[in-house]
């Protein structure tokens, strides 16, 4: 639902682009998160594929959907906002 209605799929989404707009963007930046984010505002607007992928739900889990649905909209505007990738990460990974 946030991927379709912001665009703003996070990369264990599955995160299917061309070699070219890959490199057009720049790739992946050097930074400890949000770099899938940083990645997708780089590209055009993303077309969903009628396609599923697999991705592990363990903090979903632990924290439910709605808390941590909500922590990470909330890093993502942060992270729009300039803050420090690293501080970012370590909020992450706490």
């Amino acid at each position: 639902l946030r991927a379709r209605l912001f665009g703003l799929p996070f990369g264990d989404q599955g995160l299917l682009v061309s070699r070219a707009d890959y490199d057009a963007a720049g790739g992946y930046p050097d930074i400890p998160l949000m770099e899938d984010m940083a990645l997708i505002r780089a590209l055009p607007r993303p077309h969903p594929l009628a396609a599923t992928a697999e991705t592990g739900a363990e903090r979903y889990r632990a924290n439910g959907w709605f808390r941590q649905g909500a922590a990470n909209l909330w890093r993502q505007a942060r992270f729009l906002a300039g803050a420090d990738p690293e501080t970012l990460a370590r909020s992450y990974r706490a």
